[in-house]
């Protein structure tokens, strides 16, 4: 069956005017319809309406959730620097002297058996 003709306007009205729609519980549906009647609105003003009003609780929201991923990113940061300053294992090489430090389960295992002769690769 062919699509049935829609005028230029139309075809433009629905461009400019998606359709939403949404499954709510009946028990929602029914208060939502008094407050609709209650103000004297369609569903779509209500919604008009309802976002207009969220819009600074929303940057408000958004803003206040940043500072406190900031705030958690700080002290996680912080927190791992103590971690690393308390539980890293550094020793000196046993030819050069400088820092080695160990970063694998393997390898705190066996420094724990001979720590002091441990030596860089490129110390042979």
């Amino acid at each position: 069956m062919p699509k049935r003709h829609r005028a230029p306007s139309r075809i433009r009205y629905e461009e400019n005017n998606p359709t939403f729609s949404a499954r709510i519980p009946k028990v929602l549906y029914e208060q939502l319809r008094k407050l609709c009647r209650e103000g004297d609105w369609s569903f779509a003003d209500f919604v008009r309406q309802a976002l207009k009003a969220q819009r600074p609780v929303v940057k408000e929201v958004k803003s206040k959730l940043k500072a406190e991923y900031e705030q958690g990113y700080e002290q996680g940061q912080r927190g791992y620097g103590e971690a690393t300053d308390k539980y890293r294992v550094i020793f000196p090489c046993a030819v050069c002297k400088k820092p080695i430090e160990i970063t694998t389960d393997k390898e705190k295992a066996a420094a724990a058996q001979g720590m002091a002769t441990w030596r860089h690769v490129t110390c042979t």
